[in-house]
């Protein structure tokens, strides 16, 4: 299972809590910022997974100070879980996307450090059955305390295209509020309403309706449970070249399921063409079409 939360609701003073997340629940910026962290997600699960993943929801995750939209992501897999935690532990929501570039990007304007920003907590195990387990919940929302008693709190926001300076700052000190309460640095959260008789926001159908549209813009092929799929001998050879974008997992995937004998090769590994049907080049960083921009990312050529 796979847990893609984004969208930061901030919860309002007064009685207009539902209108306002009916509002938020419209908004095209929100919207797109939960598809970002679906579709980032469905790529890891599209590589662990021997079967893909199926997308469940979306749901409301209420919290204190703030409300995020969520999906669930399930999928079948075989693979050990240590290469499970190896191929999900780093969040596109904290570091940016495709994971490789964004590290680039990030080195190349931040100029220092983001010291203890992010980071993942693994607990790995056996159940009654002997079979491997594995819970790792993503750091986020987390402090530093230096031995010299200086506290850091950093937040980041994801941006996307309808994203403001002034709403990704806001959403900043909201995620923040959290944290700060809890070592008494500012006043917690009032206890918060119900809603309307009584009904908690989730349930309100209003609500459930507002959260069931937002699927209609997704494909059937990712809200619909697979099984395994049998790839015949005389099916068409494909290569699939990945250029730092793990989307080709979710490309593979949906191939495989045409019928398609499928291999994804990096972009940086040489190899013979011949014995492929099909070449198919993976999305990735730069337009390969620009003798400007389609330069080697690591040797600059």
């Amino acid at each position: 299972m796979m847990n893609p939360i984004s969208g930061t609701f901030r919860h309002p003073d007064g009685p207009a809590e539902r209108e306002a997340l009916l509002e938020f629940l419209a908004d095209p910026k929100e919207i797109d910022e939960l598809y970002m962290v679906l579709d980032e997600e469905l790529k890891m699960m599209a590589t662990v997974a021997d079967h893909g993943g199926q997308v469940v929801g979306p749901y409301l995750k209420e919290m204190a100070h703030l409300t995020h939209t969520e999906y669930l992501l399930a999928g079948r897999g075989s693979r050990d879980v240590r290469e499970v935690l190896r191929e999900t532990m780093f969040a596109p929501t904290v570091t940016g996307s495709p994971i490789e570039n964004a590290f680039r990007v990030i080195a190349r304007h931040e100029g220092r450090g983001r010291r203890y920003y992010a980071g993942v907590l693994a607990l790995l195990g056996h159940d009654a059955d002997g079979r491997q387990t594995l819970d790792a919940p993503i750091l986020i929302r987390t402090a530093e305390i230096t031995p010299d008693g200086v506290l850091r709190v950093p937040v980041g926001a994801t941006l996307v295209r309808h994203s403001t300076a002034e709403g990704e700052v806001a959403e900043t000190h909201t995620k923040a509020a959290g944290v700060l309460a809890a070592l008494g640095l500012r006043p917690a959260a009032a206890p918060r309403p119900s809603g309307e008789s009584g009904v908690q926001l989730s349930a309100d159908p209003d609500v459930r309706a507002a959260l069931t549209a937002r699927n209609e813009r997704l494909a059937r092929f990712w809200l619909d449970e697979r099984g395994p799929v049998a790839i015949p001998a005389t099916a068409r050879r494909a290569l699939i070249v990945d250029a730092e974008d793990t989307f080709t997992g979710m490309l593979a995937h949906q191939m495989r399921w045409l019928g398609h004998d499928v291999t994804r090769r990096p972009w940086t590994d040489p190899g013979s063409l011949e014995e492929f049907d099909l070449v198919v080049a993976g999305p990735g960083p730069g337009d390969p079409t620009s003798p400007t921009t389609s330069r080697c990312a690591r040797c600059g050529r």
